[in-house]
């Protein structure tokens, strides 16, 4: 073991250090592919990078940002009335070092820094199990669930993952300032992360109920929760709406029109809550989202979600989770797809540690491979199962020679993108709207109102939110518009101008 100051809960032998940045060399490297390669490559997206990106570049200016992206702000609603996310006003300062690749940065950081988390957080649980620590930070690490995030842009509920090992920490160690500290960075990531830190409360509340200090902390955390989750909803929000905006994301209708009768409905019958857990609602009858929840919940259990039988804090920490997702109308919801699985990464984490804690040598042993060989087996899968609409084939499998090509190439697009003038206003294709949403008015093709440039990329791919025949379709329309001059620059790639007064070009082709 370690000498020296460092506490011996804490005193962690050298070789399991060195391993453990080893994976997060490996990790990181491999999330950085993900996410980074994906961004260069153009197969990031409007919804949501570039709502996000175009807010970060208000932010970094000390504005307010109205959101010009999502149609449904149409640049004059508040981007908090969508959702409440004041963690990217919090980053905003970076955007002046890495312009629209900052939020990427960020959630690719905070994942790392959950995985260190997760390794403390074993450390101080079991410190007489030397290697707990780094079977805990390999199932965060190799998690499907972070694998289809960081294929799929940046999201604030990622950040939020990242930080929850640290609260875990926190209250092990009985650092009440500390796991205020991160429950506040939490409820700055968006509005439902405060109701899953509700039940994060109850789950902390359940796991140290024999420590009369942590219980009371616990609860006290999941009452301030659902306070914060209350007031941001009802007051917050619809402030920054200022009458204009509906909550725009309650997609619950099997439950009812609204919250109140949602939450009626899961009181006075929830057997209809646990049947949505497994079955689909009526009227919906796809193949895909038949195959949805099965696959979501086959990949869950061979991840280890099996433990929360024997570790019940860890299913209360994850009844929010699920019921956003399988409550929802949305079948890709409940899908292992997308960033809506992120936060089963640290609770199946956690659920690993407290169980393993207490395991005899050999049942130990036994234990931690099946989690971690599940684990391993279940994130390979999850690579191989079909994606709806808006996921690329290229997009999660790093090791293909796709993931790091595209046709036109990128950098001719990203030639043509920076010819754009940043005081012009833009409509684009939505995977060249991160790329350009450092602008006051950037939106999404077919949102159109005669702006000064239309960027468009038909690349056989992505066209959301039209189909492919629908995009010809208004693209052919603007080729009509006399007030547009065209520029092919690929046979892929178009740049419509609108013609100045003068008749002179301002794109130079």
């Amino acid at each position: 073991m370690w000498k020296g100051t460092v506490p011996q809960e804490l005193r962690t032998p050298k070789r399991v250090y060195r391993l453990a940045w080893g994976a997060t060399l490996l990790f990181g490297l491999w999330y950085a592919a993900l996410s980074f390669g994906n961004h260069y490559y153009f197969r990031t997206f409007a919804f949501d990078l570039g709502i996000k990106n175009q807010a970060v570049f208000d932010y970094a200016h000390g504005r307010h940002n109205y959101n010009t992206v999502l149609p449904e702000l149409g640049g004059e609603v508040n981007n908090l009335a969508n959702h409440f996310e004041p963690i990217m006003a919090m980053v905003s300062p970076l955007y002046w070092l890495f312009g629209n690749w900052t939020l990427l940065l960020v959630q690719w950081f905070c994942l790392l820094l959950g995985a260190w988390g997760m390794f403390r957080f074993a450390r101080c649980v079991a410190p007489n199990k030397d290697w707990l620590p780094l079977v805990a930070m390999l199932s965060y690490f190799m998690f499907w669930g972070v694998f289809s995030a960081l294929s799929f842009d940046v999201h604030t509920n990622v950040m939020a993952a990242g930080f929850l090992p640290w609260l875990f920490v926190a209250f092990q160690q009985k650092k009440w300032r500390t796991a205020a500290f991160w429950a506040l960075l939490m409820l700055a990531c968006k509005e439902n992360i405060a109701l899953w830190l509700a039940f994060i409360g109850l789950g902390l509340a359940w796991h140290y109920r024999n420590q009369v200090a942590q219980r009371k902390a616990a609860l006290v955390l999941s009452l301030a929760s659902v306070c914060a989750f209350l007031l941001i909803l009802k007051w917050v929000m619809p402030y920054m709406a200022d009458g204009k905006l509906e909550y725009l994301h309650f997609n619950y209708s099997a439950l009812g029109k609204d919250m109140g009768e949602a939450l009626k409905t899961l009181l006075t019958q929830p057997w209809k809550g646990i049947e949505l857990l497994f079955f689909v609602p009526e009227g919906i009858d796809s193949s895909f989202a038949i195959k949805a929840k099965a696959w979501t919940w086959q990949l869950l259990f061979m991840s280890g979600a099996w433990l929360a039988v024997f570790r019940p804090a860890a299913a209360l920490m994850a009844i929010p989770v699920l019921a956003q997702k399988m409550f929802n109308d949305d079948p890709t919801k409940w899908s292992p797809f997308l960033h809506y699985n992120i936060e089963f990464a640290p609770i199946l984490a956690f659920a690993l540690v407290v169980f393993a804690a207490r395991l005899n040598p050999k049942t130990y042993v036994l234990m931690v491979s099946l989690v971690l060989l599940g684990g391993a087996l279940a994130t390979w899968r999850s690579f191989d199962l079909y994606r709806p609409q808006a996921y690329m084939p290229q997009q999660v499998k790093v090791w293909h020679s796709d993931h790091w090509k595209r046709s036109p190439s990128a950098a001719k697009i990203r030639e043509v993108v920076d010819q754009i003038p940043h005081e012009a206003s833009v409509s684009a294709s939505a995977v060249l709207v991160p790329h350009l949403a450092d602008r006051k008015i950037i939106r999404t093709w077919p949102d159109f109102r005669e702006d000064d440039f239309v960027v468009l990329l038909d690349d056989g791919y992505m066209y959301y939110p039209q189909n492919q025949e629908e995009f010809r379709e208004s693209v052919e329309e603007l080729r009509a518009n006399i007030a547009y001059r065209n520029w092919k620059l690929a046979a892929e790639l178009f740049v419509f101008e609108r013609i100045p007064k003068n008749g002179t070009a301002g794109f130079n082709k």
